[in-house]
C-alpha cells in the first residue's frame, strides 16, 4: 500500500517512490562528498526523526497525500533540496 498510505494505494506507492528518489540523491551526494558513509546515515534517521513528528502532529489519516512522512508536504523541502544541489554540482 505504498509505506503504509491509506485510501488508494496507487498514490502512496508515487509518493513513496519519488520521495525515496529524493532521499537517494542528497544522501548519495552526502557520501561523495564527504567520502564516507556514516554522515549519510546520520542524516537517514533525522530523516527518520523528523518523519515520526510530522506523522504525530500532522497527519491527515484521510488524506492520502499528506498522510504520513513522504506525504507532499514533507517532501516539497527535500525537493528544493535537491534543486539546490543539481544547480550547485550536478552529479
Amino acid at each position: 500500500m505504498g509505506y503504509n498510505f491509506p485510501g488508494p494505494p496507487a498514490l502512496g506507492v508515487v509518493l513513496m517512490t519519488v520521495y525515496s528518489a529524493l532521499l537517494a540523491y542528497v544522501l548519495g551526494c552526502v557520501v561523495l562528498e564527504i567520502g564516507n558513509v556514516l554522515p549519510a546515515d546520520f542524516l537517514h534517521e533525522l530523516n527518520n526523526g523528523f518523519g515520526a513528528y510530522y506523522t504525530m502532529f500532522w497527519y491527515k489519516q484521510d488524506d492520502v497525500a499528506f498522510s504520513l512522512s513522504a506525504g507532499a508536504l514533507y517532501g516539497l523541502p527535500l525537493l528544493l533540496l535537491v534543486v539546490l544541489l543539481i544547480l550547485r554540482d550536478p552529479l
